[in-house]
């Protein structure tokens, strides 16, 4: 390697070592098995410096565990450290028609970043999804950076489960959500690309057409209960759940507001839980939820106010802080309404050495 007397301009070797992990989907209820158009099949990695040249692009096919590990050495950086942007980016085939304008050092990375998806979610139903994660992390002259990336959804999911205590298969109609859906969205959401709805349609079916029939066992074929979305931002109309039985339409509002304004947002990587419960009449509770998170880590604080939801549990878990007007208080409801044992985990990162206590009532 060549010297110069400029240290600024005298370059070094660094090392960056990159494990990219999905969101593994957890078992679904009705059958236990993970669902596999939501599994992370193929991924591709790009490696530039900070608003430079790409300096990798790298695909891999038939990706094992949901996990991939990948070294990036002999990094030339300056003395003073330099930024690399890393984007990622799985199951591209299913999304992008041509997978050669994203392949190779000289592709256009902005026009990547700014992609929209456009394929319809739900028909044909159960498609691959695509994932994906963007982060940039700073290294200097013979360093040697470890990082972990999660790749996420940038889409949502309403669920449907069932629960027919009727004693007899059941025929439902016009199983629906309703709302502003938008008919596209960001490839990377977090870069705040499509924030309004280009474009939109107000209804979702369930089932065939909307057409349902829940067995008394309450199962059904998964790719009758699911649907997926794009998210969007800043509408005024409301989102809700709606199905007819014995001619009666019977609705629940889907809470999708995420600050006290007006307008209301469907933020990507939410799971909309609609617990459908057939007896004399029909109960609906709905539980919003991260999509597919296991752990939930908390920061150390004064006090916590949030929502705790085990993944392999069908339990809902509510903390709150100690406020008198806020009593700390865990909840734990089955996914039909019923009260069930709460199971749930979860890691206290700070202050160290530091002795918890945990009280249950």
């Amino acid at each position: 390697m060549s010297c110069n007397s400029n240290e600024n301009i005298v370059n070094d070797y660094a090392r960056i070592s990159l494990k990219l992990s999905t969101r593994l989907p957890e078992p679904d209820s009705n059958n236990e098995n993970i669902l596999s158009n939501e599994k992370l099949l193929t991924l591709r990695v790009i490696l530039r410096k900070d608003n430079g040249p790409i300096l990798y692009n790298l695909f891999f096919n038939n990706v094992e565990d949901g996990s991939k590990k990948i070294i990036f050495d002999d990094l030339t950086v300056k003395q003073e450290g330099e930024v690399f942007e890393i984007i990622a980016i799985a199951n591209e085939k299913t999304f992008i028609s041509d997978s050669s304008n994203i392949d190779g050092l000289d592709i256009n990375i902005e026009q990547i970043k700014n992609l929209l998806l456009d394929k319809d979610l739900n028909n044909p139903k159960m498609p691959i999804l695509p994932q994906s994660a963007i982060t940039k992390v700073k290294v200097g002259p013979n360093e040697s950076k470890h990082l972990t990336m999660q790749m996420n959804f940038p889409l949502n999911k309403f669920k449907i489960n069932f629960f027919n205590k009727t004693g007899t298969d059941i025929s439902l109609t016009e199983v629906k959500v309703v709302s502003e859906f938008s008919k596209d969205g960001p490839l990377f959401p977090d870069l705040g690309i499509n924030s309004v709805i280009p474009d939109k349609h107000n209804n979702l079916f369930f089932g065939n057409s909307g057409n349902i029939v829940i067995p008394q066992s309450g199962t059904v074929n998964i790719e009758d209960a699911i649907l997926y979305t794009y998210p969007f931002k800043d509408t005024h109309n409301e989102c809700y759940f709606s199905a007819r039985w014995n001619n009666n339409i019977y609705t629940q509002k889907i809470n999708i507001k995420e600050t006290k304004s007006d307008s209301q947002s469907l933020i990507y990587g939410k799971q909309y839980d609609i617990n459908v419960t057939l007896l004399n009449s029909m109960r609906i509770n709905i539980d919003v939820k991260p999509w597919d998170v296991y752990n939930t880590i908390l920061e150390y604080g004064t006090e916590f106010e949030g929502v705790l939801t085990p993944g392999l549990s069908n339990n809902s878990i509510k903390i709150y802080g100690k406020d008198s007007y806020k009593p700390s208080i865990a909840v734990a409801l089955g996914m039909d309404g019923e009260k069930r044992n709460a199971i749930f985990n979860f890691k206290m990162k700070s202050p160290k050495g530091a002795r918890w206590n945990i009280h249950l009532s």
